[in-house]
C-alpha cells in the first residue's frame, strides 16, 4: 500500500500538469482534463521507479503475485475505445 508521502507526490504531479498550468471554467472541464490526463499517465510513460514498465503494468505484475490484495482484477483499468 502507498504511504502519505507517496499519494501526496501524486497529488502535486497531477496538480501541477492541471491546475497548475491551465484555467477550467467548470468543475466538469478540469474533471474531464484530469481522466484524460491520467488515462495518459497510466498507460503511457515508461518510468524508472517502476523498473521501465508503465503503472498499469506494475499494477499487473503485483496482481499476478498478490492477487488477494485486489477487490477484482486490474483489467477494467484497459483503455476502452474513448481512449
Amino acid at each position: 500500500m502507498p504511504d502519505n508521502g507517496q499519494i501526496e507526490r501524486m497529488n502535486r504531479t497531477i496538480k501541477d500538469a492541471t491546475v497548475k498550468r491551465y484555467h477550467y471554467a467548470t468543475i466538469w472541464e478540469l474533471r474531464r482534463h484530469i481522466a484524460d490526463w491520467l488515462a495518459a499517465y497510466n498507460f503511457a510513460p515508461q518510468l524508472k521507479a517502476l523498473r521501465w514498465r508503465t503503472p498499469i503494468e506494475a499494477i499487473h505484475a503485483v496482481w499476478q503475485q498478490k492477487p488477494d490484495l485486489f477487490h477484482q482484477p486490474p483489467g477494467h483499468y484497459s483503455p476502452g475505445p474513448n481512449i
